[in-house]
């Protein structure tokens, strides 16, 4: 077992309206950080209604990569969203995300912003910087609805072992549905690709 904990989460009744009912669904959210090491991990959730006694639970699979390997490594591809105009080819950097929902469940009216990390990546002769391309896709049904031309991936991060990658992505066009944005990401120094992606609905 990696870890565990227990909390109390106070959960605050939705505002009623004119008419003295709510038709608003209460939410809560809670949030732990751990340390472990490389490997795979089941995540599992479980939350108890103190007042119902009803039980509901979760639980998901993550993979720590192995960072000493020194393959080209991606981090977990990390969607929020944000009500701004936005741009598909949003500048490289340090990523700013808001309202990131642990649902991935977002509006049409709300445009996608994700970013995640490139690890690993290999230096050119000399010491130069690394060489590596981005491409997005997103599927539905495995079927690719978006793809970006392949992209340079800016190498002005003063840290070349951990290149950071963010952009937006309007939402605007889908339909409502399940969806998954695919990153793939090429060294073209040392000749490897990696590929990482994460699954979102569209409501």
């Amino acid at each position: 077992m990696g870890a565990d904990y227990a909390e109390v989460i106070n959960v605050s009744r939705a505002p009623a309206n004119p008419t003295g009912t709510s038709t608003a669904t209460a939410t809560a959210s809670s949030t732990h950080q751990v340390a472990v090491g490389p490997g795979l991990y089941q995540v599992r959730v479980a939350a108890r209604d103190e007042l119902s006694g009803r039980v509901g639970s979760a639980h998901a699979w993550i993979e720590i990569p192995d960072l000493a390997s020194r393959r080209l490594t991606l981090s977990s591809v990390i969607v929020g969203a944000r009500r701004t105009p936005a741009s598909t080819n949003a500048s490289d950097g340090a990523p700013a995300l808001t309202d990131i929902h642990v649902d991935r469940r977002f509006l049409r009216d709300a445009d996608l912003r994700f970013f995640l990390f490139v690890y690993n990546a290999a230096r050119g002769a000399g010491g130069s910087p690394p060489d590596v391309t981005i491409q997005v896709q997103l599927l539905q049904e495995n079927r690719t609805i978006i793809r970006t031309p392949v992209k340079k991936m800016a190498t002005d991060s003063a840290d070349f072992d951990r290149l950071a990658y963010a952009a937006d992505l309007s939402l605007a066009d889908l339909i409502p549905g399940r969806y998954a944005l695919r990153v793939t990401v090429v060294d073209r120094v040392s000749k490897t690709t990696a590929t990482q992606q994460a699954r979102f609905d569209v409501q």
